[in-house]
């Protein structure tokens, strides 16, 4: 049997006819819609991003982050982050490449990777999860980690002038509060 599809636009006139299948054939359909990016931008809820190549480790580099405000970046044993100016504390952190620009901050004294949850509240983790991996960004030198787990949100992994953890949600990249530097 054959189906014929006229549409006229003006002078134009267009003719298909179906697949020709057998008889015992069962045609499934998968339909699939994705959201155009104009689309994405009226959403005004939080999409959560899978982070490709998160779990295979590509490179380890032993480093000491520095911040801007005279501070080291340490993770107490209690498990608690925060600045300290004795450079032989907990200071010295794992950072784990996972792909381009992915990296996992893992203190090496307390064994805890540094994280940020869905408050923005900068926390540790025992184990890897999409909160402790974050996005590694050089500008000058200096560095700034973002959490990778969110498309739209930037948030920031920074320190106050007293040295405490400041909340990632109230974070800007534009703050000089926002960068480090590695030794």
């Amino acid at each position: 049997m054959r189906f014929i599809i006229a549409i006229v636009l003006g002078t134009l006139m267009f003719q298909a006819s179906p697949l020709q299948l057998p008889r015992d054939a069962v045609v499934r359909t998968r339909w699939n819609f994705e959201r155009t990016t104009l689309e994405n931008a009226f959403d005004h809820t939080r999409e959560k991003r899978s982070v490709q190549g998160s779990e295979q480790q590509t490179n380890i580099r032993i480093v000491r982050i520095y911040h801007h405000y005279h501070y080291f970046l340490q993770v107490s044993k209690g498990g608690k982050v925060g600045g300290t100016k004795d450079i032989k504390g907990n200071v010295y952190f794992r950072m784990e490449t996972y792909g381009t620009s992915l990296v996992r901050l893992y203190n090496i004294a307390a064994k805890l990777y540094i994280a940020i949850n869905k408050r923005g509240v900068v926390i540790t983790e025992k184990s890897k999860t999409d909160k402790s991996l974050f996005q590694y960004s050089v500008n000058g030198g200096f560095v700034r980690f973002s959490l990778a787990k969110y498309k739209r949100d930037t948030w920031l992994l920074t320190l106050k002038k007293n040295g405490k953890v400041k909340n990632a949600r109230r974070t800007n990249p534009n703050m000089k509060a926002t960068i480090f530097l590695l030794f």
